[in-house]
């Protein structure tokens, strides 16, 4: 369920595919969720609606501007899109600073 839509498609992927995967991580933290996602269909649906480019109802996260941005920034299904892996450590640093997690 973390996998990149590129991914799932079996088109080549790079390190934007890892940040897609920090994004679900994030929203399965700020959400106490074992699923990135809200909604509720089987696995196998889930990975068609994302592999297609559609949402798969991923949850409101929170209202902290930083992790909703850091999420959205994250889980773009264009990869060229995503932020970047330095980006996204700053986000988590400021979250950190925040005591977000805590």
């Amino acid at each position: 369920l973390f996998s990149a839509p590129e991914q799932l498609a079996h088109r080549r992927y790079h390190s934007a595919a890892d940040v897609w995967a920090a994004g679900c991580v994030l929203v399965c933290l700020a959400t106490d969720r074992q699923r990135p996602y809200a909604y509720d269909g089987s696995t196998e649906d889930i990975l068609w609606h994302i592999a297609r480019g559609s949402e798969a109802g991923m949850p409101s996260v929170s209202s902290d501007c930083v992790l909703h941005s850091a999420v959205h920034g994250c889980c773009r299904f264009d990869a060229a899109q995503r932020v970047s892996a330095a980006v996204l450590a700053r986000d988590i640093a400021m979250m950190q600073e925040s005591n977000l997690f805590s």
